[in-house]
């Protein structure tokens, strides 16, 4: 006995190519920073502790780093870039992206020349990174 088939054809939505969503690629240094930052380009932290940490392991100096935190609780660890610096606990600066590469967990840098954190001094190239004025000259 043969047995009949039925054909169906298939529903238009089956045959229409749909597009599929371009996937965001989005780097997890930047997620990681922006939260940290809570989207701001500089947020002001009050330093709790200065200490001293070493890189990691092709490198070894001993880089200047500071843990502090923002008015809200929320706790930072940031790189303080140059040489000498007079920060010590309750003192103010002033923090932002792009942390020493090198060391671990710190994601931020302080801003040299901004609220108790001094500019280097003696500083003749470079000097916006270090919060140095030009110095005018007098006749």
């Amino acid at each position: 006995m043969l047995k009949k088939f039925i054909i169906i054809p298939p529903k238009l939505y089956f045959l229409q190519k749909k597009k599929k969503p371009t996937p965001l690629i989005i780097f997890r240094k930047s997620i990681k920073l922006a939260r940290i930052l809570y989207r701001c380009p500089q947020k002001r932290i009050i330093i709790k502790r200065v200490r001293i940490t070493t890189p990691r392991k092709p490198n070894s100096a001993r880089r200047k780093t500071v843990r502090g935190f923002y008015k809200f609780g929320k706790i930072v660890q940031a790189y303080i870039p140059g040489g000498r610096h007079q920060l010590k606990q309750y003192s103010q600066t002033l923090v932002h992206g792009n942390g020493a590469r090198d060391l671990p967990g710190i994601y931020v840098n302080a801003i040299r020349g901004t609220f108790d954190l001094k500019g280097v001094p003696n500083k003749k190239k470079r000097r916006s990174l270090f919060g140095v004025k030009k110095k005018q000259i007098t006749e």
